[in-house]
C-alpha cells in the first residue's frame, strides 16, 4: 500500500514499530508501509524525520543491531504501556480526565497527561488545585520510584543521598532524604538546587520514614536558618487570631489601645518579612534594632533598584520596547498557529481520538469537534484519511473501521489501534500530584473509578504501592476547609472576618460558597460575596471567626462563576488595571508571590530584574 499522506504514512509506521514482535530494518518498514521516496538516501532521511519527531513526542523507539542483516532494526519498546489506553473503562477514563482536569501544573492543565491516553474531559473546566511546576521536581520524582540515589549541588557544595519524596509546602517544593554515609535525613529547597539533578545506578534501601512531611517543619517560622531570633512586634487585636495560626508561639502578650505587643521567635528574617508584609502598615517590628536594620535593608533593595529604573529613562524605553516587540511575536506566532497545524500536531490528536473511539464506537462530528477541538467542518476528512491506516498488508481486517455517515460515526477500533501516547515521568508526576491535590478537595463523583484508573497507571509503571507517601501537598488555612466544604454541601451562606491585603483592613463579610479551590502555597473559597457585591476569591488563612448560617444561598453560580483562572486577592478582571514597571535586585522578587498583579512581561537588565505588570491595587503598591 503507498501512503503518500505525511499523516498516514507516521501513523502507519508507528502502528508497525508498537506491534512488531522482532526488530524491523529500515527496509522491512520503508517496503512493509510504502510512500517512500525510491532513493535509498532519501527514503532514510524521510524515516530519520519519522523517527526524530515520535521521539520527541516521547515514544521511546528502540535501535538494536541484527545479527542476521548485520544492519539496525527498530521497535517500539512499551509493550506494557501499549495496553494501557485500552485497558481503561468508560468510566474510568471520564473520571481520570475530570479529576485531572481540575489541576495546573505551572501553566499547563493536568489534563493534558489523561489526553495521552484519550480521556477527554468535555464539560465546563473548574480549576481546584494549582502548584508552581519546578523541572527538578519531576526528576527527583523518578529517583524516588526507581529507589536509586542522585547527586546535585546546594549551596556551592555537592550533595549525594537517597531520595524518599518530595514536599509541597508554603509555595515551594521541598525534597526529603537521607544524606549518604550519614544517618541524617534533612529537606533540600528544590528551587535552590544548582544545575541538574543526576540519576545514579546505585540503589537506596527501603525509608523506615512514616511521613516524610515530619521533616519539615509545620510553620514556615520554625526553620530556623539561623539561631532562634527573638522578635517583639506590635499590630491591632483584631489581627491576633492570624498570628496565632502563622507563629508558633507568641509570648508576653500585652493589650494596649486595642493594639497587641508580644514577642514571638524566629529562625528567619526573609520568611518572617513574607508573613508581615502580607499585613502592611498594620504592623510594626519594635525590635531587636539588627533585624529592624535587615528588614530595611531587604526593602531597600527594591526600592533602590525601583527608582534607578524610573530615573534610567532608556532603560525604561527598551524594556516598553521589547515588551512591544514581544507582544507582536507571539501575535505572529498565534496567526501561524491558525493558519494550519503540523502532521505531529495532527498525531497527538488523532492517538487521542483512536482509544477514545475504541470506548464510544458511535458518536457524532458534533462531539467529535467539541471534545477534540477539531474544527468540525475537518473532523469528517480527518477520520476518512485515519481510516485508510492500519498495518501491513493494509487488507480489511488490518485497517482501522471508522464510517463516516454524514453526521453520524461508527468505529471499531481494535486494542492494536487504541495504544494512545506515551506516558513519559512528568505525565506519571502530574497524575500522582493531582491524585495527591484532589483527595485533599473533598468528595467528588466519580472517585472509585478514578482511583481504579490511577491503580491500572502505576501498575503499568511498575510503581510501588509505597507511592502514596513519596508526594505531600500541604496548604495553608486548611482550619476552615471543613466547615466551608460542609457549607457547600448545604448551600448555606457563611459569614465571616475577612483581612484584605489590598484594602489593609478587617472586615465582614457575608458569602454564598460556590467552590475550594487551591493556589500556590495557600486554599481559596470562591462565591459571591453580599459586602461587596460581586464574584470574590477569599484566601482561607485571612478569614477568621466563620459562622455557617442558616440561610440559604441566594444567588446560585453559574458556569463561568466556576471557573478558576488567573486571579487576584480581590478582583479577576485586569482590563482596568495599571500598567507599570517594577523592578527589582535580581533574586528580591519573592514580595510579589502574592500580590494582586498580572505579569505581562519579565526582562533582566544587568541585575536588575524589570517586570510590566498590571495591577489593581493601588494599596498593594503602598505597602
Amino acid at each position: 500500500m503507498s501512503s503518500p499522506d505525511s499523516l498516514s504514512r507516521l501513523l502507519n509506521i508507528y502502528f508497525l514499530l508498537i506491534n512488531t514482535k522482532v526488530p524491523l530494518s529500515l527496509v522491512e518498514i520503508t517496503s512493509r508501509v510504502g510512500g517512500f521516496p525510491e532513493s535509498t538516501e532519501a527514503r532514510r532521511q524521510a524515516f530519520e524525520r519519522i523517527k526524530r519527531d515520535l521521539r520527541a513526542m516521547g515514544i521511546p523507539i528502540s535501535t538494536v543491531r541484527s545479527s542476521q542483516t548485520n544492519q539496525d532494526a527498530y521497535y517500539v519498546n512499551a509493550p506494557n504501556q501499549a495496553q494501557l489506553a485500552p485497558s481503561l473503562t468508560v468510566e474510568e477514563a471520564l473520571a481520570l480526565a475530570g479529576a485531572m482536569a481540575c489541576v495546573r501544573f505551572g501553566d499547563e492543565v493536568a489534563l493534558e497527561s489523561a489526553r495521552k491516553l484519550g480521556c477527554i474531559f468535555a464539560g465546563d473546566q473548574v480549576e481546584l488545585a494549582s502548584v508552581p511546576r519546578v523541572p527538578a521536581v519531576v526528576q527527583l520524582f523518578r529517583a524516588v520510584t526507581a529507589k536509586v540515589q542522585v547527586s546535585f549541588r546546594y549551596k556551592e557544595k555537592l550533595r549525594e543521598l537517597c531520595p524518599y519524596g518530595v514536599v509541597f509546602r508554603w509555595g515551594c517544593w521541598y525534597l526529603v532524604g537521607k544524606e549518604l554515609n550519614t544517618s541524617v535525613v534533612k529537606s533540600f529547597r528544590v528551587d535552590l538546587i544548582d544545575g541538574e539533578v543526576t540519576l545514579q545506578k546505585a540503589q537506596c534501601a527501603k525509608s523506615n520514614l512514616q511521613d516524610i512531611g515530619s521533616i519539615i517543619a509545620a510553620r514556615r517560622m520554625s526553620i530556623a536558618e539561623t539561631n532562634p531570633i527573638r522578635v517583639s512586634m506590635q499590630f491591632p487585636n483584631s489581627l491576633l487570631v492570624f498570628f496565632e495560626e502563622k507563629f508558633a508561639d507568641l509570648e508576653n502578650i500585652v493589650e494596649q489601645d486595642k493594639n497587641i505587643i508580644c514577642e514571638v521567635s524566629i529562625g528567619s528574617v526573609p520568611a518572617f518579612l513574607s508573613v508581615i508584609l502580607e499585613f502592611g502598615k498594620q504592623v510594626a517590628v519594635l525590635g531587636p534594632k539588627d533585624v529592624c536594620a535587615q528588614i530595611h535593608d531587604l526593602l531597600g533593595f527594591a526600592i533602590d533598584a525601583q527608582v534607578e529604573v524610573v530615573k534610567d529613562s532608556a532603560t525604561y524605553e527598551r524594556v516598553l520596547e521589547d515588551f512591544t516587540v514581544d507582544i507582536e511575536n507571539q501575535n505572529q506566532q498565534e496567526v501561524r498557529r491558525r493558519r494550519g497545524e503540523s502532521v505531529v500536531d495532527q498525531f497527538k490528536k488523532v492517538m487521542g481520538l483512536l482509544p477514545w473511539l475504541h470506548r464510544h464506537p458511535f458518536t457524532t462530528t458534533a462531539e467529535i469537534a467539541s471534545a477534540f477541538g477539531i474544527s468540525r467542518d475537518t473532523v469528517g476528512s480527518l477520520l476518512e484519511r485515519v481510516a485508510c491506516c492500519g498495518l501491513p498488508p493494509f487488507s480489511p481486517e488490518n485497517l482501522i473501521d471508522i464510517i463516516v455517515d454524514g453526521e453520524d460515526i461508527v468505529s471499531e477500533i481494535s486494542d492494536r489501534f487504541a495504544v494512545g501516547l506515551h506516558l513519559d515521568f512528568d505525565d506519571l508526576f502530574v497524575i500522582a500530584l493531582s491524585a495527591k491535590l484532589i483527595a485533599s478537595t473533598g468528595e467528588f463523583l466519580g472517585r472509585e473509578h478514578f482511583e481504579s484508573a490511577i491503580s491500572k497507571i502505576f501498575a503499568t509503571f511498575n510503581v510501588g504501592a509505597d507511592l502514596d507517601e513519596a508526594i505531600v501537598v500541604d496548604f495553608q488555612g486548611e482550619q476552615n476547609i471543613v466547615v466551608i466544604r460542609k457549607a457547600i454541601e448545604a448551600r448555606n451562606q457563611v459569614n465571616f472576618g475577612y483581612f484584605a491585603e489590598s484594602h489593609g483592613q478587617l472586615s465582614n463579610r457575608t458569602v454564598d460558597p460556590y467552590l475550594l479551590f487551591s493556589s500556590g502555597e495557600n486554599w481559596y473559597l470562591k462565591g459571591f460575596c453580599w459586602t461587596s457585591k460581586g464574584i470574590r476569591s477569599f484566601r482561607l488563612d485571612r478569614i477568621s471567626g466563620i459562622t455557617v448560617m442558616d440561610q440559604t444561598i441566594i444567588r446560585y453560580p453559574t458556569a463561568s462563576d466556576l471557573v478558576i483562572t488567573d486571579f487576584t486577592l480581590e478582583s479577576e478582571n485586569f482590563d482596568s488595571g495599571t500598567t507599570t514597571l517594577l523592578g527589582a535586585r535580581s533574586g528580591r522578587l519573592w514580595r510579589l508571590r502574592s500580590a494582586p498583579y498580572a505579569l505581562m512581561d519579565a526582562i533582566s537588565h544587568n541585575d536588575l530584574d524589570l517586570l510590566v505588570v498590571k495591577v489593581v491595587s493601588v494599596a498593594w503598591l503602598a505597602n
